[in-house]
């Protein structure tokens, strides 16, 4: 059974958040766009995937009083925009 990219997306943020540190937040973000790319999904569609995941963690509200939640999202977030600027070239 096929996971959808709203499950996909939820489960991605749950692992972010929860991560124990920013490096392992920041290998759930590269596995998950890896795993996208590898199952062939359009370029424009991981595009949007990574906007939503950064929008979504941005206004997460325990990344905003937990301070490890906190430096898990900031590194997703930093890491999605070079992996969404990589895409955008590639697609270029």
């Amino acid at each position: 059974m096929a996971i959808t990219l709203d499950k996909f997306r939820a489960k991605l943020i749950i692992r972010v958040l929860y991560a124990r540190s920013s490096e392992e937040a920041e290998r759930f973000i590269k596995a998950a766009i890896r795993a996208m790319q590898r199952s062939n999904t359009d370029g424009d569609i991981i595009s949007g995937f990574v906007d939503r995941v950064m929008n979504q963690l941005s206004i997460h509200p325990s990344a905003k009083t937990d301070p490890i939640q906190w430096n898990n999202v900031m590194t997703a977030i930093f890491s999605l925009q070079r992996m969404r600027e990589l895409i955008n070239i590639s697609l270029g």
